[in-house]
C-alpha cells in the first residue's frame, strides 16, 4: 500500500465513521421525538374530545332544564324534549 493512501484512509476513515454514528443518533432521536408528539397530541385530542362532549351535555340539559322544571304533565315535557332533539 502506498504511503499517500494510507494518510488518506486514516484521515478518512474517522470522519466517514463519526458521520455514521451521527447519522445514527439524530435518526434514533427523531423517531422518539415523533412518538413523544404523536402521544401529547392523542392526550390533547382527548381531553379536547371531553371538553367538547361536556358542553353537549351541558347544551342539551340547558335546553330542557325549563320544560324539566315546569309544573305541566311529564308527558308533554318530555314531547316537548323529544321534539328539541329531532328535527
Amino acid at each position: 500500500m502506498n504511503l499517500k493512501l494510507k494518510i488518506l484512509l486514516l484521515a478518512t476513515l474517522p470522519l466517514i465513521v463519526a458521520i455514521g454514528a451521527i447519522s445514527l443518533l439524530v435518526s434514533h432521536q427523531a423517531s422518539e421525538l415523533s412518538r413523544q408528539e404523536a402521544a401529547a397530541l392523542e392526550a390533547t385530542m382527548l381531553k379536547a374530545k371531553k371538553e367538547e362532549l361536556l358542553n353537549y351535555t351541558s347544551l342539551a340539559l340547558t335546553s330542557i332544564n325549563d320544560l324539566y322544571n315546569s309544573d305541566g304533565p311529564r308527558t308533554a315535557a318530555s314531547e316537548d324534549a323529544a321534539s328539541l332533539f329531532y328535527i
